[in-house]
């Protein structure tokens, strides 16, 4: 909305933090008027009037304190149930929106890729109106292209791999293979937007790794385009990662056929195409089914990386990832995927 009076920022707070700032500076760049709020936040003398509100992941008590307005346009994320506003916004004044692996898209007659954007989807079923899109590079382009000029002119610390965030299953693994082969493994979280690209510059390799139901489901996370953005090949266990960007990427699978098919015994657990039941909860006991394969396949990602950052055409190939990413993974495409279907779906212009 354009026509607030001042900014309040929550940057660091929790992991959707971070794509919550994505989407602020986005906005903020477009010269709208933009304001970061959380329940914390006295409102009462706020000037709702024809607002985009946009909400994150977290379930209802997200939206606890959110001021309900009939002239308000809400996107919401789909961890918050579809009741949040007791009926008092019409249909045409909302749209809950799905991260690509959130929702199963094969075999499912209510999703439609949009075809200008990779991984992006549609729906407009009897289910409602919705949206599955990707997260991105908190970067804008002009911030893309200052770190494409400055390849090969930042070094790496070859005895450091720097990581930030939570330390899951397939990081541990790589911590002990740093130890191997005696590289420090230093493990950051709740850092700036700064600080982060410039350890992500500097690490040996700078991997992506997830957990398994993530793979699983095609999860694409917003580490891979920013890892890119900053001048970075990402080391993915990723199938679905890699084939986004054409099979480009350093790649290793991770997760032998065993553990697969005993993911596969949980799968009735999802109830319908609008909100899958995740199987995170039973995949920290699976890996220890067979914890030397999985060892030994991040080690093998860990060194495939490593051989990567000796290529001599290395830059090469990333300032090609990079303009990819400058151009469609940005928050400023993911506004405008926005924008194409509030049009769409309602007539409403962002």
């Amino acid at each position: 909305h354009k026509g607030h009076k001042h900014t309040l920022e929550r940057i660091y707070g929790h992991t959707h933090s971070y794509i919550h700032y994505g989407f602020f500076k986005a906005f903020k760049h477009l010269g709208y008027e933009t304001y970061w709020l959380d329940n914390d936040d006295d409102v009462s003398s706020f000037d709702f009037n024809e607002t985009f509100v946009l909400t994150g992941a977290g379930g209802i008590e997200t939206v606890a304190q959110l001021p309900i307005h009939d002239n308000c346009f809400y996107f919401y994320h789909s961890s918050i149930p579809p009741e949040w506003h007791k009926g008092q916004v019409a249909d045409s004044r909302i749209l809950r929106f799905y991260v690509h692996g959130q929702v199963p898209i094969r075999g499912n007659p209510n999703m439609i890729a949009d075809k200008e954007y990779p991984c992006h989807y549609y729906c407009d079923g009897d289910e409602g109106k919705g949206l599955v899109l990707l997260w991105g590079t908190d970067l804008l382009p002009h911030e893309i292209e200052h770190n494409i000029a400055e390849l090969g002119h930042v070094k790496c610390e070859h005895d450091c791999v720097y990581f930030v965030g939570t330390l899951a299953q397939p990081w541990v693994r790589l911590r002990r293979t740093c130890v191997k082969y005696e590289i420090n493994y230093i493990n950051k979280r709740s850092i700036s937007n700064e600080e982060h690209q410039s350890l992500i510059k500097r690490s040996l390799i700078a991997p992506a790794l997830q957990v398994y139901d993530q793979v699983h489901l095609g999860y694409i996370p917003c580490r891979v385009f920013k890892n890119i953005s900053y001048g970075r090949m990402p080391a993915t266990n990723s199938a679905y990662v890699n084939q986004l960007f054409d099979n480009r990427l350093v790649y290793q699978k991770i997760y032998d056929a065993l553990l697969s098919r005993v993911v596969r015994l949980f799968q009735p657990l999802y109830t319908d195409h609008r909100q899958p039941i995740r199987v995170a909860r039973y995949t920290d006991k699976l890996f220890f089914w067979r914890p030397t394969s999985l060892q030994k396949s991040v080690e093998k990602l860990f060194l495939k990386a490593v051989e990567f950052e000796k290529r001599t055409d290395k830059n090469d190939v990333v300032k090609e990832l990079m303009i990819e990413v400058k151009e469609k993974h940005t928050y400023l495409n993911r506004i405008e995927f926005i924008r194409k279907h509030m049009q769409r779906f309602f007539g409403i212009e962002l």
